[in-house]
């Protein structure tokens, strides 16, 4: 091994450096270190002072996975995330309604965009007069079944075309 005069070992400088990284791991991780004496002592010279702290109690388990059940599955009334539903569910009849939730997500704007661009064309109609109306008008307005016989009701409501 090549070593100039007064210098360390390299195997002396890894191990120095393993140790040091060792202890900051530990420091990191909330041990806690003795300082009295060597790195060379064993675990049963070590003073009393040095022991390791105590880890805190933690809550016991109160449920097994064999004893719970699965949650429902959801209807998909309730489900979130249907943006069309959620929008134009009160643009909808009934029987229109469960045929769109009978269809699936992934079809339903492909199946449905024409009524849905009655329903925002019938929105957009209705905007004007928002303010000037109730929510139960706003409601049986919504509740007509097509674009003419909105413009017929907002028409005689407000006599304006």
């Amino acid at each position: 091994m090549i070593r100039s005069r007064g210098s360390t070992p390299p195997a002396r400088r890894l191990a120095s450096v393993l140790a040091s990284t060792a202890a900051l791991a530990c420091l990191l991780a909330g041990c806690v270190l003795a300082r009295s004496g060597g790195a060379d002592r064993s675990r049963s010279e070590r003073p009393a002072s040095a022991k390791p702290a105590e880890e805190p109690d933690m809550p016991e388990a109160t449920a097994s996975v064999e004893n719970v059940a699965p949650p429902p599955a959801p209807s998909p009334e309730t489900q979130p995330g249907d943006y069309w539903l959620e929008r134009f569910g009160d643009y909808m009849q009934p029987a229109e309604r469960e045929l769109y939730l009978a269809t699936p997500p992934a079809e339903r704007y492909d199946r449905f965009a024409d009524r849905i661009l009655e329903w925002q064309r019938r929105e957009a109609l209705l905007e004007p007069y928002r303010d000037r109306l109730t929510p139960e008008e706003i409601a049986a307005y919504r509740r007509l079944p097509d674009l003419p016989s909105a413009r017929a009701w907002l028409a005689q409501r407000f006599g304006e075309q």
